[in-house]
Parts: C-alpha cells; sequence; structure tokens
C-alpha cells in the first residue's frame, strides 16, 4: 500500500474518532450544540449587471448567484423547443457551461 493511501486512510480513522467523540458530547465537529443553527444572512440585487442576483451566507460558507435573461435565435434542430445555456462555478476553482434543451 501506497504511504499516500496509508496517510489518508489514517485521517479518516482519526476524523471517525473526533466525530464520535464530539457526537458522545453532544456537539457537532464545530462545537455547536445540535440544537444550534449557523447564522444566515441573505443580500439580493448585488450584481449590477444581473437580472436577478443574490448573495447567501450561512456560516463560514458563502454563495453568490446571478441571473441574466435574454431571448435569442433558436438553435438549429431546436426551433420548437426551448434551451437555457448555463455557466455555473465557483470563483476559486472552475466555471462549467451547458445547454439544456426542454
Amino acid at each position: 500500500m501506497s504511504s499516500s493511501k496509508r496517510s489518508t486512510i489514517i485521517v479518516e480513522q482519526l476524523r471517525k474518532q473526533q466525530m464520535l467523540e464530539a457526537l458522545s458530547r453532544g456537539k457537532r465537529l464545530d462545537g455547536r450544540n445540535f440544537e444550534s443553527y449557523r447564522d444566515l444572512e441573505i443580500e439580493i440585487g448585488i450584481i449590477d449587471k444581473a437580472n436577478g442576483s443574490a448573495k447567501v451566507k450561512l456560516g463560514n460558507t458563502e454563495v453568490l448567484a446571478g441571473v441574466k435573461v435574454e431571448t435569442g435565435e433558436p438553435f438549429e434542430g431546436l426551433e420548437d423547443k426551448g434551451a437555457d445555456n448555463v455557466c455555473r462555478g465557483a470563483a476559486h476553482s472552475f466555471v462549467s457551461c451547458g445547454t439544456w434543451t426542454a
């Protein structure tokens, strides 16, 4: 077994032990009680050039979403269907685009 694989197994075992210890104390891994919720913040209309946008913050996690809508010519072969061209991604990792038909 490679040292990388052994390291992964050891980390997984330690993480499992940490979770079980936290659960036995009635806590989550971040120290909150089971009944405690993370703070939630929602801001809308924060991207001026989008038709709709929002920033949602839940604890230390933030998500930014923007929607831009416009009409255009249908794709060849899809004249009688609707289509969405969607791009999604995270600022720190990737952007992925695709077209879906309805």
